[in-house]
């Protein structure tokens, strides 16, 4: 047994209607609507509201948070980017041109890394990052991968004192960081090779 309405066989789903009669009966009160899709026109470029059409690509938040930490005065991440003087090239003031210009991200989990950190958004100084890059680009961090690797070839001396070389406290000094920066070092907790 086929739906109600003349000319449809499809299976019945309720009030002896198929699916689709049923919702529009449902939604409209008539189960032979259809709608005049003439209001219904996507906005675009004819639109006085237009901007770039770009809303719902994938690097759009990216974008979007870029630009509110540089000048979004009520954003919480204001005051370590706008606040310092951090700000977003004028070509990226436009979404296309930043999408161009960065291309996808690599895997989703990358995000958006300055290379200088007291310099700007722009090309120049924009790269893709993994999560573990980022935490070792920040402006607290003292020591980089070249400095580790420095100071696990540095000689040392024994916990006695006897020996040629430096002590770990030395090191730490050195290199202006804890003691227990440098065992992690030394051991390979952190900054690993």
């Amino acid at each position: 047994m086929g739906c109600l309405i003349d000319q449809c066989d499809s299976k019945i789903l309720a009030r002896g209607m198929c699916r689709k009669h049923y919702l529009r009966w449902y939604r409209h009160g008539d189960p032979l609507f259809v709608s005049n899709r003439k209001h219904y026109v996507a906005k675009g470029s004819e639109s006085k509201s237009y901007k770039h059409g770009l809303w719902n690509h994938p690097l759009y938040g990216t974008w979007s948070k870029m630009m509110d930490r540089c000048y979004n005065v009520r954003c919480k991440a204001y005051k370590n980017y706008g606040g310092r003087g951090i700000t977003v090239c004028d070509r990226w003031h436009d979404i296309s041109a930043f999408v161009s210009d960065m291309q996808d991200k690599p895997e989703q989990s990358f995000t958006l890394e300055r290379i200088d950190n007291d310099l700007g958004y722009s090309v120049d100084n924009c790269v893709w990052a993994d999560k573990r890059t980022q935490a070792r680009n920040r402006r607290m961090i003292k020591l980089s991968m070249e400095k580790a690797n420095e100071i696990r070839s540095i000689p040392r001396r024994l916990k006695n004192g006897h020996g040629e070389g430096y002590t770990r406290q030395e090191i730490a000094n050195l290199y202006g960081v804890s003691l227990a920066t440098i065992k992690k070092v030394l051991s390979n907790s952190y900054w690993k090779q």
